[in-house]
């Protein structure tokens, strides 16, 4: 059997507009991929046919089996991953150069993996998470109790796909389903691991969302202290107001769901949808009282300007 042999990836890349690099700011990491044009692309494969929940369960690829399909042998750890070569070609620039130089030394459809870095179920979950199902499915996706885990890896391997789809799972959550301790988590991790600026907008607005008067901001050991300074000077200004809604026009078009809570219009509805002036974004009326997420967006480059000019005034 021909196998089709691997290239080295090329990455699309795009410039970043406003772009502000929280990673950078609070780690000091500046090898953060650039801005990727792959969100797109995932939303694009969402499937069109009716499958029953059963079927599509048993669809999954089982990568730890031998296939036709997938002739190419991966050994990490002393365990064997069987993919297509097209499939994970473009993957990650370390790893795919890494097979490139094994399989043109060996001239063989068996690769064994001997880098440190590189742990077997981290690269099963990133094959699961990817590469289509046998269907042609929609991967399996980013959940919360995945995501944290997959952000790490989109940075640790340089993945701007894997990266793309956790920026697809925060752009499609509902700010209504998780704890406050849940959102605040979800952003020292976007922070950390380079997601896009809207991604931490998006998971400031759910933190913020879940603050109220009572709430009690203790510092986790795993969260940046800047990011918990960040959560409190937002907090302090959306509970004296000055992050939330200015006004509606009612205009809002049917199709598009609430931003904060993903609600979606049905003419059995009695939520009524409208326009917030300052972000653009539907509002279901259940969630007017919540925070804009322009004015976090705008607070959040004030931030990171003020971190900015004081760093640097601190290395003068």
């Amino acid at each position: 059997m021909s196998v089709s042999p691997l290239k080295r990836p090329q990455l699309r890349k795009q410039p970043i507009v406003e772009h502000i690099d929280l990673s950078t700011m609070l780690y000091g990491d500046a090898r953060v991929p650039e801005k990727h044009s792959d969100v797109d692309s995932l939303l694009e494969q969402t499937p069109v046919v009716s499958i029953l929940p059963e079927k599509i369960k048993s669809s999954f690829t089982d990568y730890t089996k031998p296939d036709e399909s997938r002739p190419l042998e991966v050994r990490i750890q002393g365990k064997s991953l069987f993919v297509n070569p097209d499939m994970v070609n473009g993957l990650s620039p370390m790893l795919t150069n890494f097979l490139v130089r094994e399989r043109v030394a060996g001239k063989t459809n068996r690769v064994d993996v001997q880098l440190e870095e590189v742990n077997y179920e981290d690269m099963l979950r990133v094959l699961q998470v990817l590469c289509p199902t046998v269907l042609g499915l929609f991967p399996k996706p980013i959940e919360a109790s995945n995501f944290i885990h997959m952000a790490k890896l989109s940075y640790k391997f340089k993945i701007p796909r894997l990266r793309a789809a956790c920026e697809l799972f925060v752009s499609k959550m509902s700010l209504a389903a998780y704890t406050f301790d849940q959102f605040s988590a979800f952003l020292n991790v976007s922070c950390k691991y380079g997601l896009q600026l809207d991604a931490s907008v998006r998971l400031l607005e759910g933190v913020l969302g879940q603050t109220n008067e009572h709430t009690r901001f203790y510092l986790d050991v795993r969260t940046s202290t800047l990011v918990h300074s960040m959560i409190l000077k937002a907090a302090n200004l959306y509970l004296k107001g000055y992050m939330h809604h200015g006004a509606f026009e009612d205009r809002a078009r049917l199709k598009v769901p609430c931003r904060t809570c993903r609600a979606q219009w049905s003419p059995n509805s009695l939520d009524h949808f409208v326009v917030c002036v300052d972000c653009k974004t539907t509002i279901c009326t259940k969630c007017v009282a919540k925070p804009c997420a322009e004015k976090i967006r705008r607070f959040v480059e004030g931030f990171a300007k003020a971190f900015g000019e004081a760093s640097r005034e601190l290395h003068e």
